[in-house]
């Protein structure tokens, strides 16, 4: 079975397109966040994936889009000294709270940071595999049955997704189990 990653762009690739975000192909600051990912061809793939595809993965509490990968790149205040998002680093997602999944190519590991607290370290990734599965089993962790009360078919492809990648066993939630079995999935 293929790596976390990989598993990722196949299914950006194989769904329809889901956009998001508003971000164009030729954005600048999507050239340059794909020359910093150039230095790993399996998130060069994924970019080109998000990109190409002008397509998304938004699921609970992380989100996967084209112009978030620019975020840092923009001029933004919060990121003048290029502490937050450095050159060699992309913005991979964000949280449903606004803080930022960053890849750092020296490292090749995958940070979040706070936005609220001076965007501050709060996890890192050991490799984007690493971070693919934990923001998975983050999803299915943080799942309540009011998440499942009316989902659309490409939120039901996401969960499915999250299920294969992540650890079942994240789910503590036993009404989310029983949703799960009423639905057909898992």
């Amino acid at each position: 079975m293929s790596a976390p990653l990989d598993r990722l762009t196949e299914f950006l690739r194989s769904h329809p397109s889901v956009p998001v975000g508003g971000a164009a192909a030729d954005d600048p600051t999507l050239s340059e966040a794909r020359a910093v990912a150039a230095a790993d061809p399996r998130l060069a793939a994924f970019l080109a994936a998000l990109i190409e595809g002008d397509t998304s993965f938004c699921l609970f509490d992380v989100e996967f889009f084209p112009a978030i990968l620019g975020r840092g790149r923009r001029g933004e205040g919060w990121n003048a000294s290029g502490e937050v998002v450095a050159v060699d680093e992309v913005c991979l997602a964000k949280n449903g709270a606004g803080d930022l999944y960053i890849w750092s190519a020296a490292s090749g590991q995958v940070c979040l940071k706070i936005h609220d607290e001076e965007w501050k370290t709060q996890t890192t990734f050991g490799d984007l595999d690493e971070f693919v599965a934990g923001v998975m089993d983050d999803c299915l962790e943080r799942l309540t049955t009011d998440d499942l009360e009316d989902p659309s078919e490409e939120y039901l492809s996401m969960l499915g997704f999250a299920l294969e990648v992540g650890d079942v066993e994240s789910i503590s939630d036993e009404d989310v189990l029983e949703r799960f079995e009423e639905l057909g999935i898992g």
